[in-house]
Parts: C-alpha cells; sequence; structure tokens
C-alpha cells in the first residue's frame, strides 16, 4: 500500500524498517496526541458540571420544579440540576441536600431561607364539573354543595377546607371529607376527571389552568400570612452553582 517494505524478517524476527520506524512514531504519537485531548475534554466537563440537589414534595416536583429546569438547563447548561422528592418532613435529612423547600408548616432552626412565593389557595375542578353545577363564578354557597375533594397527610399540616371556608367567614361546608386520598397529585387528577373540586395551590395549578385543563369555579382565594420557603440546610456555605440556582427560583415564573 505505501509502495515500499515497513518490516523485514530475518532469523531473529521481524523489525521495522527505516519506513516502518518513521511510520510507527508517528501513529503512536498520533494516538497520543489523540489520547491527551479525550482526557482534557473529561477534564473540561468535569470542571464545568457543578451539581446542585433540591428536594421538594412530589407534587412541587411536577408541577412547578420540573417544568421551570427546562429552561433554567437551557440558560446553565454547567449546572447539573438533581431533584429528589420526599412528601415528609420526618426523618428528612438536610445534609443530603443543597437547597430544599419543606413539605409542611414547620421551620427548621438554623438554616438560610429565603421567601419564594406567597402561599396563595383557591378550588379548582374541571371546566366539565363547573358546568354541571350552573354557571361561574360560584356562590360560596354552591361551592358547599359540591364534592369537595379533601386531602388527608398523617406527616404534614396543610389547608383544609374548613379552614379554607373560615379564612373567608364562611361556615363549614356541607361536603367536606369526600373524595379522599393522601396523594396531592392524586387529587389533582381526580378534579381533572370531573370527579370534585380540589384546593389548589396557586404555584402548582397555574399552568394547568391556563392550559384549561383546570378551572377556578369561584372568584375567592385565600393567601396564608406564611410564604413558602426556599432553604439551605444549616452550617453550609453555599456553592456559586447553588447561589445561581438559588437566585433563578427567587425570580422564576
Amino acid at each position: 500500500w505505501f509502495g515500499c517494505a515497513l518490516f523485514d524478517r530475518d532469523h531473529r524476527g521481524i523489525r521495522l524498517t527505516e519506513e516502518g520506524r518513521i511510520l510507527a512514531d508517528g501513529v503512536g504519537a498520533g494516538l497520543a496526541r489523540v489520547h491527551q485531548a479525550v482526557r482534557d475534554v473529561q477534564n473540561l466537563q468535569d470542571l464545568a458540571t457543578e451539581v446542585v440537589t433540591i428536594s421538594v414534595s412530589t407534587a412541587t416536583a411536577s408541577h412547578w420544579l420540573i417544568p421551570r429546569l427546562t429552561r433554567f438547563k437551557v440558560a446553565h447548561p454547567e449546572i447539573d440540576v438533581r431533584c429528589v422528592t420526599t412528601d415528609s418532613d420526618r426523618n428528612f435529612d438536610t445534609g443530603t441536600v443543597d437547597l430544599f423547600v419543606p413539605v409542611g408548616r414547620a421551620r427548621w432552626p438554623g438554616c438560610q431561607r429565603w421567601p419564594l412565593m406567597e402561599e396563595t389557595v383557591y378550588p379548582v375542578c374541571s371546566p366539565e364539573y363547573a358546568a354541571s353545577l350552573g354557571p361561574t363564578p360560584w356562590s360560596l354557597g354552591v361551592l358547599m354543595g359540591a364534592e369537595l375533594l379533601t386531602l388527608q397527610e398523617r406527616h404534614r399540616s396543610r389547608m383544609r377546607w374548613s379552614e379554607w371556608f373560615k379564612a373567608l367567614g364562611a361556615g363549614a361546608p356541607d361536603g367536606a371529607g369526600l373524595g379522599v386520598t393522601n396523594d396531592y397529585t392524586v387529587l389533582l387528577h381526580a378534579a381533572m376527571e370531573g370527579q370534585g373540586v380540589g384546593l389548589g395551590w396557586h404555584h402548582l395549578v397555574h399552568d394547568l389552568v391556563q392550559q384549561g385543563r383546570l378551572v377556578r369555579p369561584v372568584a375567592e382565594l385565600v393567601t396564608t400570612a406564611e410564604p413558602m420557603w426556599l432553604n439551605a440546610p444549616p452550617g453550609r456555605a453555599l456553592t456559586s452553582a447553588t447561589e445561581v440556582l438559588r437566585d433563578w427560583l427567587l425570580t422564576a415564573d
């Protein structure tokens, strides 16, 4: 192929010719450069990628965080965000994450924290279910007679129907306790399937309302006195990547 011999064979074995030696040296040097280039690229990627771990509830991950992380990754491809979910504050180890949003109302001593969003709550249901009980917005009296989907959780405290009506100065609803589940994502799916009315936390249902999958059958809403907080574990300095994610989440739509 080269028009010359690359090695000679004699009684001692095989040895490279001068042409063969030149070719071997060139190929060896080229392969060494390729190997080093691959290592350089891998090292650059390792240095460029910073990992940030954030913990939120399953519902917050599904309906708020994950849809927004797509935009974050476009803006900050150098940061690898890892989301872990927990639906109970019991035995939650803050030492395993960089940021977290508590699932309950308890405060975490020693944590750094920043107000993430107001806690605004209003009823939601499917368009078909809303139409079945008459023109909207309904009165609170109509809402009280509706099938009220209720969340019952053992290890955290969330606003219940009785608290929501009380905040508006209304009495206890007749339909309280119907359609009970212990999973908020299941409750939202039940509402979208027309099984009744659920309490919607604005940050979790806003996109579904915008998409027309849920509607607000009444005009009333309740904003609690305590915002939802983004927390960082105590005694830990925030990395630059964690600060970037924190700042982005605090201003995200």
